[in-house]
C-alpha cells in the first residue's frame, strides 16, 4: 500500500500519521504493485476544504501529469525517488469529485486517463 498522510510527533517524541486536522491514521491510501499492470496508481482525498491526489507513474511513456477538476486543468510536478519511481501530489481547496487524471507523453499526447 502507498499511505498518505502528515508526519506529527507526538508527546513521546514518536513520529505519527496524521493530517491537518489532527486526526491519527492515513488520510488516502492507494494499492502499490511494484511492476503492476497499471500505467498510473492513483489516489484522492478531501479534508474540509482541501483536496488531495497522489499516486505512483509505472509507465516510462508518462512525461507529465495533469489533473482536471472544477473545469480547470493543473500541472503537477512529478517527484522521483532514488530507486528511479516517479510519484506525484497535488493539493488544492475545493472540490474533490468530479476529477480526471491525465498521463501525457512527452510530445503532450494522451498516453492515460483514469
Amino acid at each position: 500500500m502507498l499511505f498518505l498522510g502528515e508526519l506529527h510527533r507526538n508527546w513521546f517524541g514518536s513520529w505519527v500519521l496524521g493530517d491537518k486536522l489532527g486526526n491519527s491514521g492515513p488520510l488516502s491510501s492507494a494499492h502499490y504493485p511494484p511492476g503492476g499492470e497499471e500505467d498510473v496508481l492513483w489516489s484522492a482525498s478531501g479534508i474540509g476544504d482541501i483536496s488531495i491526489y497522489f499516486g505512483m507513474i509505472n509507465s516510462p511513456e508518462i512525461d507529465k501529469i495533469v489533473i482536471h477538476v472544477e473545469n480547470k486543468t493543473f500541472d503537477v510536478p512529478l517527484l522521483e525517488s532514488s530507486d528511479g519511481n516517479r510519484f506525484y501530489y497535488f493539493e488544492r481547496n475545493g472540490s474533490t469529485v468530479p476529477f480526471t487524471i491525465i498521463g501525457l507523453s512527452k510530445e503532450g499526447e494522451i498516453v492515460y486517463t483514469n
